[in-house]
């Protein structure tokens, strides 16, 4: 009986690097067969700087308001100045 307590305690040893191994082969696989191809397509067809991006709002009847979202220094008010010196 201790002869099979010891052969099961190692079996378990070897069947977990078993496992370990097996796991990183399958994740492996999936991510050079799913992923990489996805990626690769991805990289054909997108617009890096997102040059067609009014186009794409246009297509999508998505109209912006304002062309930037940039705040010029100057449009302050000397009211919003004031109220930032008071800050406790």
């Amino acid at each position: 009986m201790k002869l099979l307590n010891i052969l099961w305690e190692r079996w378990k040893k070897v069947s977990l690097k078993l496992v370990n191994f097996q796991a990183q082969v399958i994740l492996s696989l999936i991510y050079w067969l799913v992923v990489t191809p996805i990626a690769i397509v991805y990289r054909l067809v997108a617009d890096p700087f997102d040059s067609f991006q009014s186009l794409r709002a246009s297509r999508l009847k998505v109209k912006s308001r304002q062309k930037t979202n940039w705040i010029d220094k100057d449009s302050r008010s000397s009211a919003d100045l004031t109220g930032l010196s008071r800050q406790a």
